[in-house]
């Protein structure tokens, strides 16, 4: 039997017991209990970008601690930017909003990847309105 999706295709993992994904392009982090979790500081090291919310009942409501599917790093993933304005070739790091990227790094953020959509404004309007996936290259990222 041979292996699938690994290096091409999304793994999977359980959500932190209590926890949820509520969309794609969130960044996830390993708990330390073989669990995930969003992001949830600038120093947080993620494990990889969320390709769909995590699991959900037959009613359409998130479970708790429920399976979620990801890629890890390597090539461009696409990721929940927090509002600014964001620059082809920049650097980009993990914000202190849960599974968000940002383009200021406050000393000792974790890169998260080099943005290389067309430049682009996220506004806050969007961030609210789920509108706010941006393009970002993963491949030199040490995570």
């Amino acid at each position: 039997m041979g292996l699938h999706g690994i290096g091409t295709g999304p793994i999977n993992g359980n959500m932190k017991a209590g926890t949820t994904a509520s969309l794609s392009g969130l960044l996830l982090k390993v708990d330390g209990t073989n669990t995930l979790n969003l992001t949830a500081a600038v120093g947080n090291t993620p494990l990889g970008v969320t390709i769909d919310s995590s699991h959900k009942d037959k009613d359409g409501t998130l479970v708790t601690g429920g399976r979620v599917s990801f890629m890890p790093s390597g090539g461009v993933l696409y990721m929940r930017a927090e509002a600014a304005t964001y620059v082809q070739g920049e650097t980009l790091y993990c914000a202190a909003t849960d599974g968000f990227v940002h383009n200021a790094d406050a000393g000792s953020a974790t890169v998260a990847g080099i943005y290389v959509g067309q430049g682009e404004v996220v506004s806050s309007a969007e961030v609210t309105a789920n509108e706010n996936l941006i393009a970002v290259q993963t491949n030199a990222v040490a995570w």
